[in-house]
C-alpha cells in the first residue's frame, strides 16, 4: 500500500524526481525540480550530452539544434506509451492536472534551460499543470531566499560550507550539530561558467545551495498542495534527521553496489510525526504525517556534502510546520556507472530504472510504505500534539495500479557525469565512448514536422484564475497533515502491487 506523496528533486535527482513521478504517478500528488531532463531522455541520440544541452565534444557549451519538439514527441508516441501500455508505470491519464514546478537559472551551464523546457512541453503534452520559473540569473542550485539563508557567500569550514573542488570531502557532524545560524548558500550565480574559469571553483559552492531571494521549496510545496494550505516555516532541527537503514528495502537479490546506492538514506521526521512504535532499528513516522520524497544531485549525497543540504534546503522548516516527513534517498557516493554519486536516471541498473520496476524506485517506494506506522504520532517536547484540520473534499478514485513487471538482472554503461558539479572532462569522453556501444532503445527519423511546440516564456506565473494544487493533493493532504479517517479512505486508493 503506497501512501500518497510528493516528490522534487536537483540535476540527476530532478530526473529521477521526474522518472518517480511518471512511474507513480497515481499516488503522487506534485513534483517540483531543478535543472532535469525529460521522462525518455536516456533514449534520444547522443544522449551524454543532450540531456544537459551541451555540445558534443563535452564542452559546457549549450548545443542550441537540438531538435527537442522531435524528440518530445518520439518520446511520448514510443518509449512512454509502451511502458505505460504493459503496467510498467501508472496509466498515464493520472499526469491530467497534475502540479509540477519546474525551476531553471539563466545561468545554469550544466543543464541549459533549452533542456529544462523540453521538459515543460513534455508534461504540458500529457496534460500536466504545469508553472515554470526560468526568469532568475541562478546558477546550477537548489534555490532559497534570504529567510532560509541570511548570509550567502559566508563559509564554515566545520559545516562543509563553501567553495569546493573535485577533491573535497566533508566528516559528518556531531550528530544533532545544528544548522548555521545564518545558514549555508552561495550567492545567486555561484557556479556559473564565470567561476568555473577558476581552478579552486570548478565544482562552485557545497551544498549546492544558492540564495536568489526565492524561496522555491515554499513554491514548490504551495504549487503542490495550494497556498493556503502551507503554514510558514519553523524552526529546524537538527536531531530530527534521523538515518535510515535504506539497504533493507532493496528487492531480494540486491546489494547497495549493485544498486548504486548507500547502504545508509536519511528521514526528515518532526517530533511531531514520530510514532510510538519507532525503536533502534530504525524509526517510523505517523500514518498521520504527509510525506515529501527529495533526490539530491549527483555528488549530492551526506558521504560527500554532509547533512549540510538536507538541513538547509528549506524543506525541512516546512516539514516541522506542516506535519511533513522528508525522505532524503541516498545514491552510493563512490564512482560507478552514474558517475560519482548520481541517481540513475539513464539505465546504468537495468532497463527498467524508469518503472515501477526499477531497483531504486522501487527501494524508495518501499522506504514510504515500511516507514510508515499506524500509529498518530507523539507531541513535540513540552507541547501539544498538534490539532489536525478538518477533512478535505474526497478525491476522485483512481484505478488500480497495474502489477509491476519483474526486475531484470542489472546491467553496467559508463555514463559521464555531465550534469553535476563534480564533472570531469575526462569522465566526460570515457562515458561518450562507452554510450556509443550502448544500442538505440526507440528509432529516430533524421528529421520529422511534429506537432509538439516548446514555449519560450522566460517565466510563465500561475495564471490569476488557476488554483493551484491538484484535487488528489487537497483530498489526501489536507491542509498537509491529514485526519486519520481521511488518510484511511486515501490509502484504500492507493493500494500499489510492489
Amino acid at each position: 500500500m503506497l501512501p500518497a506523496h510528493s516528490v522534487s528533486g536537483f540535476s540527476a535527482g530532478a530526473s529521477a524526481a521526474l522518472n518517480h513521478l511518471i512511474a507513480y504517478s497515481d499516488v503522487v500528488t506534485g513534483l517540483g525540480i531543478v535543472g532535469g531532463s525529460m521522462y525518455g531522455c536516456n533514449t534520444v541520440p547522443n544522449a551524454t550530452f543532450a540531456c544537459s544541452g551541451y555540445v558534443s565534444d563535452g564542452a559546457h557549451l549549450e548545443n542550441t539544434s537540438i531538435p527537442w519538439a522531435q524528440y518530445v514527441a518520439h518520446v511520448r508516441g514510443g518509449y512512454l506509451e509502451k511502458r505505460a501500455a504493459r503496467g510498467a508505470i501508472a496509466p498515464l491519464h493520472h499526469l491530467v492536472n497534475k502540479p509540477v514546478f519546474l525551476f531553471s537559472g539563466r545561468d545554469d551551464v550544466w543543464v541549459y534551460q533549452s533542456v529544462m523546457r523540453a521538459v515543460a512541453a513534455q508534461m504540458r503534452n500529457l496534460s500536466a499543470n504545469v508553472r515554470t520559473k526560468f526568469d532568475i540569473y541562478a546558477a546550477h542550485a537548489w534555490i532559497v531566499d534570504a529567510e532560509t539563508c541570511a548570509a550567502p557567500g559566508e563559509t564554515h569550514g566545520d559545516a562543509c560550507c563553501g567553495w569546493k573542488n573535485a577533491s573535497t570531502t566533508c566528516a559528518p557532524p556531531p550528530h544533532a550539530a545544528p544548522p548555521q545560524p545564518r545558514g549555508c548558500c552561495g550567492r545567486c550565480n555561484y557556479g556559473d561558467k564565470d567561476d568555473r574559469s577558476l581552478p579552486s571553483m570548478t565544482d562552485g559552492w557545497r551544498p549546492p545551495i544558492n540564495s536568489c531571494d526565492f524561496d522555491l521549496s515554499g513554491e514548490v510545496l504551495r504549487w503542490i498542495y495550494g497556498a493556503e494550505a502551507v503554514r510558514p516555516r519553523a524552526a529546524v532541527v537538527a536531531a530530527h534527521l534521523i538515518e535510515v537503514k535504506q539497504a533493507q528495502f532493496l528487492p531480494a537479490g540486491w546489494t547497495p553496489a549493485k544498486a548504486l546506492v548507500e547502504k545508509t538514506g536519511l528521514v526528515y521526521i518532526p517530533a511531531g510525526c514520530r510514532a510510538a512504535d519507532s525503536d533502534d532499528d530504525g524509526p517510523r513516522y505517523s500514518r498521520n504525517c504527509s510525506v515529501h520524497v527529495h533526490y539530491h544531485n549527483c555528488g549530492g549525497s551526506y558521504r560527500a556534502v554532509s547533512t549540510s543540504y538536507f538541513l538547509e534546503n528549506a524543506l525541512p522548516a516546512y516539514a516541522e510546520a506542516n506535519g511533513m516527513v522528508i525522505l532524503y534517498p541516498q545514491a552510493a557516493h563512490s564512482p560507478n556507472p552514474t558517475g560519482a554519486g548520481c541517481f540513475d536516471w539513464f539505465g546504468a541498473t537495468n532497463d527498467a530504472f524508469d518503472t515501477r520496476a526499477g531497483v531504486q524506485l522501487g527501494m524508495v517506494a518501499a522506504m514510504i510504505t515500511g516507514l510508515r506506522s499506524d500509529d498518530e504520532g507523539l507531541p513535540p517536547p513540552n507541547a501539544a500534539a498538534p490539532t489536525a484540520p478538518p477533512p478535505a473534499a474526497p478525491a476522485p478514485a483512481l484505478d488500480a495500479a497495474p502489477p509491476a513487471v519483474a526486475l531484470s538482472v542489472a546491467g553496467g554503461v559508463v555514463f559521464a557525469f555531465v550534469i553535476l558539479h563534480f564533472a570531469t572532462r575526462p569522465r566526460r569522453r570515457r562515458a561518450a565512448a562507452a554510450s556509443a556501444t550502448r544500442p538505440s532503445q526507440s528509432p529516430w527519423p533524421s528529421s520529422a514536422d511534429l506537432p509538439v511546440r516548446l514555449v519560450d516564456d522566460a517565466d510563465e506565473p500561475a495564471p490569476a484564475e488557476e488554483q493551484p494544487g491538484s484535487s488528489e493533493a487537497h483530498a489526501a493532504m489536507g491542509s498537509i497533515q491529514k485526519p486519520p479517517a481521511e488518510e484511511a479512505e486515501a490509502e484504500e486508493r492507493a493500494c500499489v502491487v510492489m
